[in-house]
């Protein structure tokens, strides 16, 4: 019988936390699952976690690490259920977290998309509840750092790729995640992308997950700071609009340069702090390939996302945003 979901999850040498990951999902009710394991060229045995902890489990093992967007992807492409969901493998679900997703795919016009509630690892706070983007091309965590009991019904632009449902539908028509991305803004570009389309997202407050949060690359480390600028610059020029670009590029800069030289988000070493400027550099350096994608998706664009954007950030809204950041501890994706 053909699964309700098809549920992707990356490995890199997930150790002990990718069998967990594993027991969870194993422990789904009430949703026919089905679950791809897409291995990045693990070296840790992640291939026997896999088989001893969840047999039914689909490994692809790729031979070396293609990065979480095009593992990723190539998993999404190999499910076979109407819904596809990516999980990151420090991801921990609730025993309903499949049914209750499923539940909101099928809520509002044009559902394509639904985000699902992430909380830290003490439970005590709100990881994500889906993605939040401004006219500037700046995304972050859905009421990142509030308790749980302080969800609102404001607006969701898209899910947050650490737990994320996507309609096969939806992916057919705009494709999956960008695999130049390697890691992080992937899931921001792909909702822009949808958005661009007309789909929709749905919003899953009872779907919950336990994220640890930057377990593979390392909490602001140089890499992830390295990935996060260069692939919002990539973002912005694929997706936002013309008119829209000059102002964003320009703020993108000058908070660049004021990271570098400051690093409001503790702690941040001097390498990290330069890597976020390296990775605006190689933005640059690749930007002629992304605009070259821009064509194809602005030319088939019918809707206009802005409507479910911020406006343009001001200083105190990004302290409220991203504030909280300053006591996450370090583990996760």
């Amino acid at each position: 019988m053909k699964p309700d979901l098809s549920v992707v999850v990356v490995n890199w040498n997930g150790g002990t936390m990718l069998g967990e990951c594993l027991d969870c999902l194993g422990a789904q009710i009430g949703v026919r699952t089905e679950v791809l394991i897409v291995d990045n060229g693990s070296t840790d045995g992640s291939a026997s976690i896999v088989h001893g902890r969840l047999p039914m489990a689909r490994l692809i093992s790729l031979d070396r690490n293609v990065g979480f967007a095009a593992a990723a992807s190539l998993g999404l492409r190999r499910g076979i259920a109407p819904w596809r969901a990516v999980l990151n493998n420090d991801c921990f679900v609730d025993p309903g977290w499949s049914e209750a997703a499923l539940a909101a795919a099928h809520v509002g016009d044009r559902p394509g998309m639904v985000a699902t509630l992430q909380l830290d690892h003490r439970r005590e706070r709100i990881d994500a509840a889906g993605i939040g983007l401004d006219r500037a091309g700046i995304a972050w965590n859905r009421l990142g750092g509030c308790a749980p009991n302080a969800m609102n019904g404001g607006p969701v632009f898209g899910p947050s790729g650490g737990a994320a449902l996507y309609s096969a539908a939806m992916l057919a028509d705009v494709g999956a995640f960008d695999g130049q991305f390697f890691a992080y803004y992937e899931d921001v570009d792909l909702a822009w992308r949808a958005r661009l389309r007309g789909w929709g997202c749905g919003f899953a407050p009872e779907a919950r997950s336990l994220h640890v949060g930057a377990a593979t690359v390392g909490w602001n480390s140089p890499r992830q700071r390295h990935l996060i600028a260069r692939n919002k610059v990539w973002t912005i020029f694929k997706c936002m609009a013309a008119a829209d670009v000059p102002a964003a590029m320009t703020l993108d800069t000058a908070l660049g340069v004021a990271f570098a030289l400051a690093a409001p988000v503790r702690p941040a070493s001097l390498a990290s702090r330069l890597a976020s400027l390296a990775g605006r550099a190689a933005a640059w350096r690749g930007v002629h390939h992304q605009l070259a994608k821009r064509r194809s998706i602005q030319g088939s664009r019918r809707a206009d996302p802005r409507d479910w954007m911020a406006p343009f950030p001001t200083i105190g809204a990004l302290q409220r945003r991203f504030g909280y950041l300053a006591d996450r501890r370090s583990g996760g994706r």
